[in-house]
């Protein structure tokens, strides 16, 4: 009799212990709202990313010729930063050595696109165009003299 509670006890602990309660949650790590403890995906996973903006000399240049001194940023209507339109990276600044850059909610989507528009202090659009931004990463965005909206 002993041997046969024993067994059932034995049985009975490796069962208890080795079912796994289900935890809805985000099961992406790459996500911010990553929950580690999920083993059921819910579907409640979001994402951010990051996105900077430089132009090289010959933009500049074009600036000074225009007597532009300035330069807003915006992403879908909202202000973003302003700089000196004169100042300029010779090679790609990254997103942590730019002067504008910015992270954005993308919600569910691994990938959202938003748009840019770069007004200088006359009111005119200097650049407008959509930029997509892709989840986890920091993506360095060149404005170039071809893409200007003049």
């Amino acid at each position: 009799m002993k041997k046969i509670i024993l067994g059932l006890s034995v049985v009975l602990g490796f069962t208890l212990t080795s079912c796994k309660k289900d935890v809805s949650g985000c099961t992406d790590p790459n996500a911010i709202s990553f929950n580690s403890d999920a083993n059921v995906n819910d579907n409640s996973c979001t994402y951010e990313g990051t996105m900077s903006f430089w132009y090289n000399e010959d933009c500049a240049d074009v600036f000074v010729d225009y007597d532009i001194t300035s330069l807003k940023f915006y992403l879908d209507g909202k202000l973003i930063g302003s700089k000196v339109a004169d100042t300029y990276y010779a090679t790609d600044p990254g997103c942590k050595n730019s002067e504008i850059s910015v992270t954005k909610s993308l919600g569910t989507f691994k990938e959202k696109t938003f748009n840019l528009e770069v007004i200088n202090e006359y009111d005119e659009i200097v650049w407008d165009m959509d930029v997509t931004f892709k989840a986890n990463a920091c993506t360095s965005f060149e404005l170039t003299y071809a893409a200007f909206n003049w």
